[in-house]
């Protein structure tokens, strides 16, 4: 019987409750965000009659506004009234992850209001519809818990004032700014670390054998960008002796994970789960993610990469000589994000026998290495540096510049690797250079060559 009279009821006063809120909100301008009490006591919160949001999460754009200024249509709540004694007022407010403390609705409820909780009447339970509900355009929200109150004070209060010694109704909203959401969430128990959850979220089988892995570590539907533990996955497949496992630091709420070498044409299946590893918000996980992947089915990791040399016609009196024959880099690696191989280019020797000796410079230049099977598989000649270094005590000119592997065009340009001044009395300049390539990781497997060119002028 409570039941129907209480929808009754709300038939009949629903237009006046929202007429009224209207009014109050275009009365008077946004109140402040203030920064009071955010340590709520748990002794206060009415934790037997949960508030209820319907509905209990949004997303996107409504309309020409995000999500994030809508509250839900209703909050309700069927089981009980402010307690005795806590009846003076009611507040809804927002208090985001850093403390700051937004007003829900620009409005204080005071009694007689029906359905606010602050009647004795019994079936007159909290509902709040129309503005009072999903008026939210002064919250300030910040990704990650939000901790939303309706409060029962013990003395009529304004928007601005304290609430350490009101009761307080909670919702626990999990938001993720960039994506415009807000999703109620199981609050936490006070002192009690949450437990979040993991979802793959896209799986790569690499030509090297390996396998990409990447997870999202969250609490509810919204990424838990605040996490600081690390994702632990292990993969296996049936009949495999030794899992293989590791573990990926979490950064914004994502962490990626690059296996080493697996075995080749097999289906693994990867379990992940989340390790706080002194997380003061979340607590370890159980292993709650699970993918497949099939490994390629013949592995190739870079082979050897070779550069050949071309040695233009020299003048007359100044050239410059080197032993004949391809630069070999030794098998690429995988260093973090790139794969890097090393070599040296060989001793070359600038001779200058003019009688009257000007200025001169060795610089060199690489085209992009091209795959030696499929021409349309290349990395860039801005890959490729190199480190100059004099060969001996007695030379006429002097080193170039350290050109960095992947950095500021590398040996996509015209780059010196030694030269002199005009004068010098010596006649010959020995140089050698350490070469570095910095491919990206996700270079097709196999061997490249591209073609290094010396100009001495």
């Amino acid at each position: 019987m409570k039941a129907s009279r209480t929808a009754a009821a709300r038939q009949a006063t629903g237009a006046s409750i929202v007429m009224t809120i209207v009014l109050a909100l275009l009365a008077g301008a946004p109140t402040a965000a203030h920064a009071a009490d955010v340590v709520l006591d748990p002794t206060l919160q009415i934790t037997d009659a949960p508030l209820v949001f319907t509905p209990a999460s949004r997303t996107g754009d409504i309309g020409a506004e995000s999500a994030l200024v809508y509250g839900p249509d209703v909050i309700s709540n069927e089981l009980a009234n402010c307690p005795v004694g806590y009846r003076s007022s009611s507040r809804s407010l927002v208090i985001a992850p850093d403390g700051t403390v937004s007003p829900a609705a620009e409005r204080v409820r005071t009694p007689p209001g029906s359905y606010y909780g602050l009647n004795e009447t019994p079936g007159e339970y909290i509902y709040f519809d129309g503005a009072a509900a999903v008026s939210w355009n002064g919250v300030t929200f910040l990704t990650g818990l939000n901790r939303f109150i309706v409060t029962c004070d013990p003395a009529l209060r304004t928007m601005t004032d304290s609430f350490a010694d009101s009761k307080y109704f909670l919702v626990t909203l999990d938001v993720n700014v960039a994506a415009k959401s807000w999703t109620v969430v199981a609050n936490p128990v006070n002192g009690e670390k949450l437990t979040p959850s993991i979802a793959f979220t896209k799986t790569t089988a690499n030509a090297d054998g390996s396998v990409t892995l990447t997870a999202t570590v969250s609490a509810g539907a919204g990424v838990a960008t605040d996490a600081t533990g690390v994702v632990s996955i292990s993969g296996s497949y049936s009949g495999l002796a030794t899992p293989v496992s590791g573990e990926a630091a979490v950064s914004a709420g994502v962490a990626t994970w690059r296996t080493p070498v697996l075995d080749a044409d097999r289906t693994y299946t990867f379990t992940a789960g989340y390790t706080a590893k002194g997380d003061t918000k979340y607590t370890d996980s159980a292993a709650n993610a699970t993918t497949t992947v099939i490994t390629v089915a013949g592995p190739t990791p870079p082979q050897n990469t070779a550069i050949t040399v071309t040695i233009p016609a020299s003048a007359t009196g100044l050239k410059f000589t080197m032993t004949p024959g391809a630069v070999a880099l030794n098998q690429a690696a995988l260093e973090g994000t790139s794969y890097v191989a090393t070599g040296s280019l060989g001793q070359v020797t600038v001779s200058d026998n003019r009688r009257a000796r000007t200025a001169w410079t060795l610089s060199g230049n690489s085209t992009n290495f091209i795959h030696a099977t499929d021409a349309t598989q290349t990395i860039a000649a801005t890959s490729l540096g190199w480190k100059p270094a004099l060969v001996g005590a007695t030379n006429a000119g002097a080193a170039g510049i350290e050109v960095i592997a992947g950095a500021s065009g590398g040996l996509s340009a015209s780059t010196p690797l030694a030269q002199a001044v005009a004068g010098v009395s010596t006649a010959d300049t020995t140089i050698n250079a350490g070469i570095t390539l910095n491919a990206p990781a996700d270079s097709a497997a196999g061997a490249y060559s591209a073609t290094l060119t010396l100009t001495l002028i």
